[in-house]
């Protein structure tokens, strides 16, 4: 197999192409959807049946990938991507755009053996640094994914943005068969026959491993509110934005994500650790939504955008690394898919919660309840959260110290 350094920035680029594609829909799919006569409590069930199928496939997929190989895994969803966003491009009505985020949710349950990959190829001590890479990654892919389609949807049509990314999905396709290494896996064949379902259970009932997972639910259901209404928030008063002004705001966030994920986290993590990041991220991100209702203007709501933006980009690496930090090597892909299933699972209910409130109460209503739930998670996270042991590892989880596995 190649070296770590050559297999993480192949699977940069994988990521990378896969996140760009999802950068072309999510921020425009809510006016999509209201293009096709959705309402806006319509648009958080469309999030939520996304979500959903996310919940149930990421730890089948991070489980496949254990017994089978990460290669394999990402190879398959990556082409089941290629028939979701042709799905959303052709639909003309409620029935079918729900079915084809339903299909798409399933086929990009694929972070988890992403992170799973990461972890095969990184030392312990390096592990927050390469889930950054994700980060990073997702950063790059909201900087060009949304301003490419905020500008094609604005001339050739909203839903221009779902056949490109179906088109860059079959080129990521093709450059990850020609390039992506499986790469070297610890595995113990008597963990991988035993019942998954128990085994996913097990990281529930590890009390530090429990927090970390209900910590990731809880954050990712008050963010997710905000990813299903933010677009429509804009399109009103003040801003009344179209959909490449949004697209714009969207690139905006990515900038800030990717320095954030590619380059301030690696750093500050050895430094701090990631509970005090994950405790800082929640903090950051409970300040930001709260005051997002304030900004009247495009300086003001650049600013607020900030600690929201960096909160998240903290949280989400760090949560990840501290995780599999203490997940035993055989189980890195499974433990991690249960992680990505609970966040599935906040933006199964976060969205719908979100519209209905933006809806039904306020359109400023979902950015203060958000703002509450992610303080709550903050105070849990200084109260439970505790740092992984730098040289005493949980019983089944090798010491990793220096160089390569």
């Amino acid at each position: 197999m190649k070296s770590p350094r050559s297999a993480l920035g192949v699977l940069f680029l994988t990521v990378f192409l896969d996140l760009v594609g999802f950068g072309l829909v999510i921020p425009l799919l809510p006016l999509y959807a209201k293009h096709l006569g959705l309402t806006p409590g319509m648009v958080g069930p469309l999030f939520a049946i996304f979500s959903a199928m996310n919940f149930i496939f990421a730890p089948v997929w991070g489980m496949i990938s254990d017994r089978y190989g990460r290669r394999p895994v990402l190879l398959i969803s990556i082409f089941a991507s290629v028939v979701g966003y042709g799905l959303v491009a052709v639909a003309r009505g409620p029935i079918l755009l729900f079915v084809a985020r339903g299909w798409s949710g399933a086929a990009t349950a694929n972070l988890s053996t992403a992170q799973a990959y990461i972890a095969d190829v990184t030392t312990a001590e390096n592990r927050a640094r390469g889930m950054g890479m994700i980060g990073a990654a997702f950063g790059l892919g909201f900087v060009l994914g949304p301003a490419i389609a905020g500008i094609v949807s604005k001339h050739f049509g909203l839903a221009s943005p779902f056949w490109l990314a179906s088109g860059l999905a079959v080129v990521n396709f093709i450059s990850a068969a020609a390039l992506l290494p499986e790469p070297d896996r610890k595995r113990d064949s008597h963990a991988i026959r035993r019942r998954r379902i128990d085994a996913a259970l097990d990281a529930f009932r590890t009390p530090h491993l429990g927090v970390l997972l209900f910590i990731f639910f809880v954050v990712t259901f008050a963010f997710a509110k905000l990813e299903a209404t933010f677009s429509l928030w804009l399109a009103r008063p003040p801003f009344g934005y179209d959909e490449e002004k949004v697209g714009w705001v969207f690139a905006y966030i990515g900038i800030v994500m990717s320095i954030v994920q590619g380059g301030i986290v690696g750093r500050l993590a050895p430094r701090l650790g990631e509970a005090t990041l994950i405790k800082i991220a929640t903090a950051l991100m409970s300040l930001g939504l709260l005051m997002l209702p304030l900004a009247h203007s495009l300086p003001l709501l650049l600013l607020v955008i900030l600690p929201i933006t960096i909160g998240n980009g903290f949280n989400n690496p760090s949560t990840s690394a501290l995780i599999s930090r203490l997940t035993p090597p055989d189980r890195q892909g499974e433990v991690l898919g249960v992680a990505q299933s609970m966040s599935a699972l906040g933006r199964i209910f976060g969205p719908p919660f979100g519209t209905q409130l933006f809806d039904h109460v306020s359109p400023n209503a979902p950015y203060w309840v958000g703002g509450a739930i992610m303080g709550a998670a903050c105070l849990i996270a200084i109260a439970r959260v505790k740092p992984a042991p730098r040289s005493k590892r949980p019983v089944g989880v090798e010491v990793e110290v220096g160089g390569g596995k």
